[in-house]
């Protein structure tokens, strides 16, 4: 395999249909904003697409009640406004440091959001944000009560919409394609790693996406990344 025909979704209407469930949810909850750190959250939320990590902290969005989004992401070292002319509901862009998740950079990390959101007058829901960040952020804004919307923000996206069940069925052939290319590369002899070569061979070739830092240990007992 060395394309695939994904289908044609038009991403500005994909994310109007989510954000308006989120603006909902945000009523119900009495938040004015959200601090996303999860990439899929942050997706569903914004359509920004956050590297697909399981160190979930290395990009934050900020996201008002109108939809308004500033993301934080570590590739940058100044701010860029309306970087995305396709996505003008993302005003700005701003750097946190380098290839590391939040937690290892705390104090620097509080400061930027503070700065953002110093004009919220209402509360603020977080999704699956470490605890002690989630401390230092409420005493900077001391004034602006910080509540967990997780479950919510899991609630709203386990109800898929049409427009995602087109996805979801096209994501679903791509990775079944991959688990028959591996059934497919099983040998005696072979490793893991021929296996789960060939099983991301089809989904590279297809066009899915990347996950980083994750997944399995080949080759040797410290642990390469594949």
């Amino acid at each position: 395999m060395t394309t695939y025909d994904w289908p044609k979704v038009d991403q500005q209407d994909l994310h109007s249909r989510r954000f308006a469930r989120v603006a909902a949810m945000m009523r119900e909850a009495d938040v004015g904003s959200l601090i996303l750190v999860g990439p899929d959250n942050i997706r569903y939320a914004t359509g920004f697409r956050a590297h697909l990590t399981n160190e979930s902290e290395w990009f934050t969005a900020v996201v008002d009640s109108d939809g308004q989004a500033q993301i934080f992401v570590p590739y940058t070292d100044e701010v860029y406004f309306d970087p995305y002319p396709d996505m003008p509901w993302i005003r700005a862009v701003h750097p946190l440091p380098s290839w590391a998740p939040i937690t290892a950079n705390p104090v620097t990390w509080v400061r930027s959001l503070s700065a953002v959101l110093q004009s919220s007058v209402t509360r603020i829901g977080v999704d699956g944000l470490d605890m002690g960040l989630v401390n230092l952020l409420q005493d900077e804004l001391p004034a602006r009560p910080i509540v967990s919307v997780s479950t919510a923000l899991q609630r709203i996206r386990r109800e898929k919409d049409p427009l995602e069940h087109t996805l979801l069925r096209a994501a679903s052939r791509v990775n079944a394609g991959a688990m028959q290319a591996a059934l497919a590369a099983a040998a005696v002899g072979c490793t893991d790693h021929d296996i789960l070569a060939a099983a991301m061979q089809f989904q590279q070739a297809a066009g899915a996406e990347f996950v980083t830092h994750s997944v399995c240990n080949v080759r040797n007992g410290s642990g390469d990344w594949f």
